[in-house]
């Protein structure tokens, strides 16, 4: 009776240890195995890994993750497309105002009237022949 008790008791413990481990997700783990490569992929690997000065493991993991699209950063907003907050948390890649958004405009206006506008009588291959080049 007491070996009954014994061996009962033990699967309860593992019971328990199950039930623990499931409630409690593992953190993600390096994974092992073993790949065949085409002769193409094995000198792209042997390229990053020679150009990142790391292990094979390192670059084939690499090149993988690099391939993986990252969601969209543009999102609607009341029939707007506004562009989300910078990846990864970073700092703004461009910070643009109203102020600099109106210099531009000007600045492009008058580089088109400049380029565009020209004088009357004045033929295009006269013109020409006094731009510089």
């Amino acid at each position: 009776m007491s070996a009954s008790v014994a061996i009962s008791r033990r699967m309860a413990a593992k019971h328990s240890a199950k039930m623990t481990s499931r409630a409690t997700p593992a953190p993600p783990k390096t994974r092992r195995t073993t790949v065949t490569l085409s002769p193409q992929a094995a000198e792209i690997v042997d390229r990053f890994m020679n150009a990142a000065r790391i292990s094979v493991s390192q670059a084939v993991s690499g090149l993988i993750e690099r391939t993986e699209p990252e969601p969209s950063r543009l999102r609607n907003v009341n029939g707007f497309l506004v562009l989300s907050d910078p990846p990864r948390g970073g700092e703004p890649l461009v910070n643009v105002t109203v102020e600099d958004i109106k210099r531009i405009e000007e600045q492009l206006d008058r580089e088109y009237v400049e380029r565009f506008a020209r004088p009357r009588g004045v033929t295009r291959r006269q013109r020409k022949a006094h731009t510089p080049q």
